[in-house]
């Protein structure tokens, strides 16, 4: 007989022996009376029918008999029996009170957001009302201020000044006409701007420009006011039109965001729409590359400093262009652009470069001469050039 057998003959004994007087006839052993229920129950009862069994071999402990061996393991498989239905129950209980509990945690969740919905609700009306209210009261302070009264002087009285006119401050001050007419714009604007939401690797941050809508504005109401004039010079005028390029596509994209990709505008074709009033004239971002920058210029380096608000497309400066960087700026743009492996790989045998070299093929000529005219690796005579495919995706 095993050693646990043992052991298990010997509670069992000592158990039903202590029940019983002191007499050691097994016959007057008497079951003491609990209260059970559930799998206590089932046990207790296992326990008792198997009583004389066990008793009538209690005598004989030790050596061991075959049918005491034979009566405890039928007493383990029971209660094994039991003790897995116990635990199956206990499990399935537990399992009812979790899903409870989750539910009512959903539920309570549920709850909290609506509630904290409504809340914010309720603050954004209040913040909206008490700024119609500051608003007014400034307003209010503005009307009372007196006008600037002129003292006599010492001799005779100075003839009263006209008044004049009475201009209300709106957010398109820009607009009303403080530049003569054909004076240059102040492109310090867009820079502010650049600097402000555009990283030193081109990423543009279009919520900061959509907070800053009204000074995006400001800016291209001076490019409105002030149009190319033929007495600029030919750096002022691809200046000009380098930064209405750039200045529009970011509008186009403030305007529509939060948006994917500017091919989701217009059909695929947003370079297309002519919605661009400069001057007395209306134009598209295709009229402006392709109808004047290109043709009136003949400057390759242009399709590094234009935008499409792609993430293939050559970075967007964070500093405005002007006639006086103009050339420093197209040198140090083209050079950092066909060096960088995001967009063009090169090596002596072989290279793959962007699909603007396809596009525009006619303005750099021989492009294994343009491109090892800039590129840190010379691709040797008859490399051969594939073009990477172009990643719309908005360059944020």
């Amino acid at each position: 007989m095993k050693k646990s057998s043992f052991l298990l003959i010997g509670f069992l004994a000592i158990f039903f022996i202590s029940c019983a007087s002191d007499s050691t006839d097994t016959s007057t052993i008497k079951t003491p009376k609990v209260e059970t229920t559930g799998v206590a129950n089932e046990v207790s009862k296992v326990l008792v029918d198997s009583k004389e069994a066990i008793g009538a071999s209690a005598d004989n402990l030790i050596p061991s008999d075959e049918k005491v061996d034979e009566t405890v393991d039928k007493v383990a498989d029971k209660l094994k029996g039991i003790l897995k239905k116990g635990k199956k129950e206990v499990t399935e209980e537990i399992k009812k009170k979790a899903e409870v509990v989750t539910k009512k945690a959903d539920k309570a969740v549920e709850n909290i957001a609506k509630k904290s919905e409504e809340i914010g609700q309720q603050i954004e009306t209040k913040i909206e009302k008490a700024a119609t209210q500051v608003e007014e009261k400034i307003d209010v302070a503005i009307e009372s201020i007196p006008e600037p009264t002129v003292p006599p002087a010492e001799t005779k009285p100075a003839p009263k000044p006209k008044p004049e006119p009475k201009i209300t401050p709106t957010k398109d001050i820009v607009t009303k006409k403080v530049w003569g007419k054909n004076d240059k714009p102040n492109h310090d604007y867009f820079d502010a701007l650049l600097q402000k939401y555009v990283s030193g690797d081109g990423t543009v941050n279009y919520k900061g420009f959509k907070a800053d809508d009204h000074k995006l504005e400001d800016y291209l109401s001076q490019l409105k006011n002030n149009p190319v004039h033929p007495d600029w010079s030919r750096n002022e005028k691809l200046a000009y039109w380098i930064n209405a390029y750039n200045a529009f596509t970011i509008k186009l994209i403030v305007d529509n965001y939060p948006i994917k990709s500017i091919t989701k505008l217009e059909g695929g074709k947003p370079w297309d729409k002519k919605w661009i009033k400069l001057g007395d004239k209306t134009y598209s971002l295709n009229n402006i590359e392709n109808d004047i920058i290109r043709p009136q210029f003949k400057e390759p380096r242009i399709h590094f400093a234009v935008n499409c608000a792609a993430k293939s497309c050559p970075p967007l400066s964070n500093a405005v262009w002007t006639a006086s960087n103009l050339e420093s700026k197209f040198e140090k743009a083209t050079k950092k652009f066909i060096n960088n492996s995001r967009y063009n790989t090169i090596d002596k045998n072989s290279a793959s470069v962007s699909k603007i070299f396809d596009w525009y093929k006619e303005d750099f000529g021989d492009l294994s001469a343009y491109l090892n005219k800039y590129s840190d690796t010379q691709l040797k005579k008859g490399g051969k050039i594939k073009f990477m495919e172009y990643d719309w995706g908005l360059n944020e």
